[in-house]
């Protein structure tokens, strides 16, 4: 947003006359207690326009932190009304809104709740994101999380207007307040809120759901699928972020005439000035168009891997005739990637296994059949995947980088010391520890590759590698052969470049099956990663 224009806004005659507006609104409310009743239920229970309008406040960090009326600009009462026609149609129906950042949606559908909360009998909303702390941090403050934004807008409410019966939480919750749940006792209407998990929602039925960055979350099309019955309206709201999975649920949502896109343009405290701006700051990172247009598509003048076009993406099965592979990154704080491989003339990724903060036994399970395991450890998701590939037999080989056999103390072992515990040798490329053999590799083979369209995993690592980008804008020799460590992506990328050094050893193990017509093919990979 740009400073003069927010400054213009609020010493504007529009703002000005808004603000007389909602005054005069507040003074005929405080006339009598007949005319109060008679405008909250004959207006504002009906008109959630004039309600936010009139009642709700934001807090604007773009202007000094300052709390400011919350008046709707014209793409926000568009919201707002097919929001609310959606839910009286009371279809089954998926609705997506993308957007650059600082479109102000997050306060937006927190009001509409808020109204909906408190003058819709047994009303009830199903609100999540990627974090327990992004959906409800415990607090009443506007800047942290979406239950501390419908909080401070109760907070500012004149009293006359909470529900009988309702107590805000302080340090502790109270029955109609507390972590993840607000509760109206006076008409029985409730919101709840919960992380983005494949069990999310599924012990009741809800009037709507709200999905906030739906698109950073992960495993999205699993969330998507459990979300199913969970309640007629499931609405979606991201920035956009590049992916077939991403792209493929907006074409849905767009064929279901249920898909608005926003633009910057709409924003009144966004002009060309500020967006020649943007495009500046893009000249030295790519990335920073995200933020501010509308795309499913990366930029080709930054893609680290533009080959991946040519990668298939179709259904793939586990083939019993031929041998399994497995490619990891081992990260610690990062994610830990685990990706599964046959060859039968093309490379096939089966599916992937990710995630984070958990010891390097715990994979044990996911990386041989040989081990012993405990299913309380693990979630039903992680159980059903781990009885899966554990059916497809021991792997042929398990493929790593130079990293993994790093020892550290105070053990002094490495990742693939404590692997081989578990009889999982590692094996790794030693002369493909830098950045252009691994790249050449991958480049080779990506032409050759078929991600499995019915694994969602398996797409996250297709995207990672349609996401990867130079790690500059300005092409010095250095820049030119290194990545961007952009999170989670990095790391699902670096699992396929460790498939893809090695591969060499795949060759060697499948060489009568090489077809005839690839043999040159593998030599020539063979001789250029000299393993």
């Amino acid at each position: 947003m740009r400073s003069a224009l927010i400054e213009e806004y609020y010493n504007g005659p529009e703002y000005l006359a808004k603000l007389r507006k909602r005054a005069e609104a507040m003074k005929e409310m405080d006339a009598d207690e007949f005319s109060k009743t008679a405008l909250i239920y004959d207006k504002y229970a009906v008109d959630p326009v004039a309600f936010i309008e009139d009642f709700c406040v934001i807090k604007m960090t773009e202007s000094g932190g300052g709390l400011k009326p919350f008046f709707l600009f014209e793409y926000q009462k568009k919201i707002i009304l097919q929001l609310q026609d959606a839910e009286n149609n009371n279809n089954d129906i998926e609705y997506l809104i993308d957007k650059p950042r600082g479109m102000g949606i997050t306060w937006l559908i927190c009001a509409y709740f808020l109204w909906r909360w408190l003058f819709t009998p047994n009303y009830s909303a199903f609100i999540l994101s990627r974090t327990q702390d992004e959906v409800d941090d415990g607090t009443r403050t506007a800047d942290s999380c979406i239950f501390g934004k419908i909080r401070f807008m109760i907070d500012h409410l004149p009293k006359y207007m909470w529900p009988e019966g309702y107590q805000p939480k302080g340090q502790r919750g109270t029955s109609t307040d507390s972590a993840l749940k607000l509760l109206n006792p006076q008409i029985g209407s409730s919101l709840i809120g919960s992380t983005t998990n494949s069990n999310a929602g599924r012990s009741r039925r809800y009037r709507t759901i709200f999905v906030d960055e739906c698109f950073s979350i992960e495993r999205f099309s699993e969330v998507w699928r459990s979300l199913q019955s969970v309640a007629r309206l499931k609405l979606f709201v991201s920035t956009v972020k590049p992916g077939r999975i991403f792209e493929g649920f907006k074409k849905m949502c767009e064929e279901n005439n249920a898909y608005m896109s926003l633009s910057w343009k709409e924003h009144p405290f966004k002009d060309q000035i500020w967006y020649d701006e943007q495009i500046k700051k893009a000249e030295f990172d790519p990335e920073v168009m995200k933020e501010i247009e509308v795309d499913y598509s990366i930029d080709p003048r930054s893609a680290y891997y533009p080959e991946i076009v040519q990668a298939k993406v179709m259904p793939v099965e586990y083939d019993r005739q031929k041998p399994l592979y497995i490619s990891l990154d081992i990260g610690k704080q990062d994610l830990t990637v685990i990706e599964y491989w046959q060859y039968d003339g093309m490379f096939k990724l089966l599916d992937a296994y990710y995630n984070k903060n958990r010891p390097l036994e715990w994979y044990v399970p996911f990386l041989t059949p040989d081990s012993l395991w405990s299913p309380e450890e693990f979630n039903e998701y992680q159980q059903k995947f781990i009885e899966r590939v554990r059916t497809w037999g021991k792997p042929k080989a398990w493929f790593g980088e130079q990293a993994h056999f790093n020892k550290v103390m105070p053990l002094n072992l490495s990742n693939a010391d404590i692997l081989n515990k578990y009889g999982i040798r590692l094996l790794c490329n030693k002369n493909a520890i830098e950045h252009p053999p691994r790249r050449a590799a991958l480049s080779r083979l990506l032409p050759k590759m078929i991600f499995n369209s019915e694994s969602d995993a398996a797409m996250r690592v297709y995207d990672a590698i349609a996401q990867s980008r130079y790690a500059g804008s300005v092409r010095t020799t250095t820049e030119q052969i290194k990545p961007a460590h952009d999170i989670d992506i990095a790391d699902m990328r670096a699992a396929v470049e460790n498939f893809a050094v090695n591969v060499p050893k795949l060759f060697r193990a499948q060489r009568e099956e090489i077809p005839q017509d690839e043999k040159s093919f593998a030599s020539s990979i063979i001789n250029m990663l000299r393993a």
